[in-house]
C-alpha cells in the first residue's frame, strides 16, 4: 500500500496567515475607494449648489432692476400720457388699417414718421427694448437655473443611495477585516507553534549534540 503523502503544513499556514493579510488590505483599499468617490460626488454636488445659489442670487437681483426700470417707464408714461399719442392695432380692424396703410400716404407718411422720430416721441422706447430683451434673457437663465436645481436633487437622491449602500459595504468590510484577522492570526501562531518552535528545537537540539560532540572529541584528543 502506497503512503499518503505528507502535506506541507509549513506553506499551509503561511498560505492562511498571507491570505488574511490580503483580505485585510483588500477590504481597506475597497472601503477608501469607494468613500472617496462619494466623499468627492458630495463635494461636486455642493459647488454645484453653490453655483447655482448664486446665480439665484444675480437673477433676483437682474430681476428687481427690470422690475423696477418697467414701473420707471410706466410711471414716465403715465405722466406724459402717451398712449393718446401711440397707435393701437385692433385685431378686429386689422384689415381696414392694413388698407389705409396700403392706399393712404399721408397714413404711411405718418408711420414713416413715427418711427424715425421715435427716440424724440418715445424716449423710454430703446430702455424699454432693452428691458425686453434682458427680460428674455432672465427667463432663460431661470430655466436653466431650474434645471440645474432639479439635476442637483437627483444627484442628492443618488448619493443618499450611495450612502445607504456604504454603510452596507461598511459592515462587509468589517467582516472581511475581522476575518482576515483571524485567519491571519491563526495561521502565524500555527506556523509559530506547530513548524517554527519544534525547528528552533530541533535546531537547538543539533547544535547541543555537535557541542557534546566537539568536546568528546577534545576530550579524546
Amino acid at each position: 500500500m502506497t503512503p499518503f503523502p505528507n502535506i506541507p503544513t509549513d506553506n499551509l499556514y503561511k498560505f492562511i496567515f498571507i491570505s488574511g493579510v490580503i483580505m485585510i488590505f483588500f477590504s481597506i483599499v475597497l472601503f477608501v475607494t469607494e468613500y472617496r468617490t462619494i466623499r468627492d460626488k458630495i463635494d461636486n454636488i455642493e459647488v454645484s449648489m453653490a453655483k447655482t445659489g448664486n446665480e439665484i442670487d444675480v437673477l433676483n437681483k437682474k430681476i428687481k432692476t427690470s422690475e423696477f426700470s418697467f414701473r420707471k417707464i410706466d410711471s414716465a408714461y403715465s405722466i406724459l400720457k402717451v398712449d393718446s399719442l401711440s397707435v393701437k392695432f385692433d385685431l378686429d380692424k386689422f384689415e381696414e388699417l392694413k388698407i389705409k396703410m396700403l392706399n393712404s400716404k399721408n397714413y404711411r407718411d405718418y408711420l414713416a414718421f413715427l418711427f424715425e422720430h421715435k427716440k424724440d416721441l418715445y424716449p423710454y422706447f430703446e430702455q424699454m427694448e432693452e428691458n425686453i430683451k434682458t427680460n428674455g434673457e432672465i427667463n432663460l437663465a431661470v430655466n436653466e437655473v431650474s434645471l440645474k436645481s432639479t439635476l442637483n436633487k437627483i444627484g442628492l437622491k443618488h448619493l443618499k443611495r450611495e450612502s445607504n449602500d456604504l454603510l452596507i459595504l461598511t459592515g462587509f468590510v468589517l467582516l472581511l477585516i475581522i476575518g482576515g484577522y483571524y485567519m491571519a492570526k491563526s495561521g502565524y501562531s500555527k506556523w509559530q507553534t506547530l513548524v517554527q518552535r519544534p525547528l528552533d528545537e530541533k535546531l537547538k537540539l543539533e547544535l547541543e549534540n555537535l557541542k557534546m560532540s566537539k568536546r568528546g572529541e577534545m576530550d579524546f584528543i
